[in-house]
């Protein structure tokens, strides 16, 4: 490798890294707002849905605002307390 060709392969790398990091972010922010316009609809706070579903509210805002990606087992009760199917909340998420 030459000093160059090391370069381009770094920032070849970092390129691929910010396009991951901003594609999961993208997707977070999409769900967090699916999510909260389903509980909007439902009249359902954040508070009654954390408890709902044994998590923190922050846990709840934090999804929502989408700095945090929930696991598959939560969205599964979320999906279940909120009675609606999840293509709700997939929508719009690439």
């Amino acid at each position: 490798y030459t000093i160059a060709m090391r370069q381009f392969t770094l920032l070849s790398f970092l390129c691929q890294v910010f396009i991951i990091i901003f594609m999961v972010s993208e997707r977070n922010k999409i769900f967090g707002k699916n999510l909260k316009i389903a509980r909007f609809i439902k009249e359902i706070t954040q508070a009654e849905l954390a408890e709902a579903v044994d998590v923190s509210e922050s846990t709840i805002s934090l999804i929502e605002r989408g700095i945090q990606s929930p696991s598959v087992f939560l969205v599964y009760d979320i999906v279940k307390f909120l009675q609606i199917d999840i293509n709700d909340l997939l929508k719009n998420v690439p």
